[in-house]
């Protein structure tokens, strides 16, 4: 059985054993296809991202940038500051802000330290995280300095 398949004792009545595959398989290309638009909406806002901190003059260094402590979603450097960027996506703009929990904010503070321990050449920036809101629709806004890491 798949991981949403359910036991056999409890299809409901009329219900053919070998009806489950169907079931199960049709929750299961429903569930994908919501991930995949979820995935698909957040490499869309991520790519709005890059292009308007591009046209306020910064350099994008990186996106979606793994370390050992976690992901950079977008690193971008314009002067001597190094903006270390969280971009979420939903459906509004509120809920989507709730998702940059503290957790998430240490998360970036280790993974900005890993990244710089192998480009020591940016350890005398200064780091900024910022967090980009973005909807449904494609509005963002970038919020400058949304936490500071100890």
């Amino acid at each position: 059985m798949s991981a949403f398949a359910v036991g056999v004792g409890a299809l409901p009545t009329g219900v053919l054993p070998g009806a489950l595959e169907l079931i199960t398989s049709a929750t299961a290309d429903r569930w994908r296809a919501s991930g995949s638009a979820s995935h698909a909406m957040g490499v869309s806002s991520e790519r709005s991202v890059r292009r308007h901190l591009h046209s306020m003059g910064y350099v994008v260094l990186g996106a979606r940038l793994r370390t050992d402590e976690g992901e950079i979603d977008v690193l971008a450097l314009r002067g001597r500051t190094l903006a270390v960027v969280e971009v979420k996506a939903g459906k509004h703009l509120d809920r989507a802000a709730f998702a940059v929990t503290p957790r998430k904010q240490r998360r970036l503070a280790g993974a900005i330290q890993s990244w710089l321990s192998s480009h020591p050449e940016y350890c005398d920036h200064f780091i900024r995280f910022d967090v980009a809101l973005c909807d449904q629709y494609g509005w963002c806004d970038i919020i400058e300095n949304a936490f500071f890491a100890d």
